[in-house]
């Protein structure tokens, strides 16, 4: 336990050390992944508004203000209500979720909303799929892996 102890203290003390840096490695991944991935599917106001983020991030970067990680978060917020409205990562979503029927706590339920999640997905009822998508986070078990952004990008590959 000490040397976890240690090894975090470390890593903290590295972070703080160079936290310029990284902060400028998270805000260039988010620009450029919106820039490669996102800025297609976003409305002129979106991408106006997401630029906007951009700059006050730089800015916060440059100052070494405290208010980066916020930035950072609303950023990334902005991608992922830009994915939301895209029926193909609904389905995406949807599906992944139910391919691990192990990470909820009410078996009966999860078939339930499986099976009338498929139904809208076949029925091209994305809206009502959304709202199953999100009784099923409901019911997944705390703390579940949930890599939904992150995972946009081999999404968007394959």
């Amino acid at each position: 336990m000490e040397k976890v102890l240690e090894a975090r203290r470390l890593l903290a003390q590295v972070r703080k050390e160079h936290l310029k840096p990284i902060r400028q490695i998270d805000l260039d991944g988010a620009v450029s992944y919106f820039d490669k991935y996102m800025r297609q599917y976003a409305r002129p106001s979106e991408s106006s508004a997401f630029d906007n983020l951009a700059k006050t991030a730089q800015r916060s970067i440059d100052k070494n203000d405290k208010d980066f990680e916020h930035q950072r978060d609303e950023l990334w917020s902005k991608t992922f209500e830009i994915l939301w409205r895209q029926d193909w990562y609904v389905i995406d979503r949807f599906k992944t979720l139910i391919s691990s029927p192990h990470l909820f706590t009410d078996k009966y339920r999860f078939a339930q909303l499986a099976e009338l999640g498929t139904q809208h997905m076949r029925s091209d009822n994305i809206e009502q799929l959304r709202n199953v998508y999100r009784e099923l986070l409901a019911i997944r078990i705390p703390g579940s892996p949930d890599n939904e952004v992150s995972d946009v990008a081999n999404i968007i590959r394959g």
